[in-house]
């Protein structure tokens, strides 16, 4: 997975625009977060604050650079990053773990705040939260924690080729997010989504020539640890 993490990386530094690179670039001399948008567009000679915000926003969103949003602090990612204080996650709203129904719309609502040991697995800069809603995969286990209604899903933001057989899949059906566990059926060629409850539920079935239709079915993250309880 690190492997695949860092190839993705490369690929993307290859396309980056000039902007992202001069702004990457600057990050290993100093804290983006403690200088304006303004000061860095006359610093690095661009002709409009917005640019650098919009080239910031699409580093954070592919990973190369982390925000901390206590503190303000922008943190270029390598492999020696270290995090220290709150660690603030985005996140988007519910997902659903029965029948696939809460609309799944790519706005960040909030910040889920947590200390650095809450999160045991996956890449902080590829992680967010939803809320689950539902009692579908209330006998999973994901990291040892089963998934009750209201607990938090802290998911890692994948492409559609990294899903692995067994993995837990938040995915996007018409339009709305769920949560399943994915089989991937190569005999009948097809991919099998299942509940895991204590109620009875049909599993999803999407044919391998369907897979590749985003409108009716796409993968968009793992999910890598539950947080539980955390209702009034």
């Amino acid at each position: 997975m690190q492997v695949l993490d860092t190839l993705a990386l490369m690929i993307y530094s290859v396309y980056m625009n000039p902007i992202q690179r001069q702004l990457l670039e600057l990050a290993d001399t100093i804290d983006l977060g403690s200088v304006s948008y303004y000061r860095l567009s006359k610093t690095l000679g661009i002709n409009h604050p917005y640019k650098v915000k919009f080239a910031l926003d699409q580093l954070e969103k592919n990973g190369l650079i982390i925000k901390n949003y206590s503190t303000g602090k922008i943190t270029k990612v390598n492999d020696k990053t270290k995090f220290s204080g709150l660690i603030s996650i985005p996140y988007y709203g519910e997902v659903n773990c029965g029948v696939a129904l809460s609309l799944a719309d790519d706005v960040i609502q909030g910040y889920l705040r947590v200390s650095p040991s809450v999160i045991k697995h996956g890449n902080l800069s590829k992680l967010f939260a939803l809320k689950a809603v539902g009692d579908s995969m209330n006998m999973a286990r994901i990291s040892g924690d089963n998934v009750d209604n209201g607990d938090y899903i802290i998911a890692e933001k994948i492409d559609r080729y990294q899903v692995d057989n067994g993995d837990y899949i938040i995915s996007i059906i018409q339009g709305a997010a769920n949560l399943k566990r994915i089989i991937i059926d190569k005999v009948e060629k097809r991919v099998l989504l299942f509940s895991e409850s204590s109620r009875d539920y049909p599993p999803i079935v999407i044919s391998e020539l369907d897979a590749d239709d985003e409108s009716s079915y796409m993968p968009i993250a793992r999910a890598v640890e539950i947080i539980k309880g955390v209702r009034l």
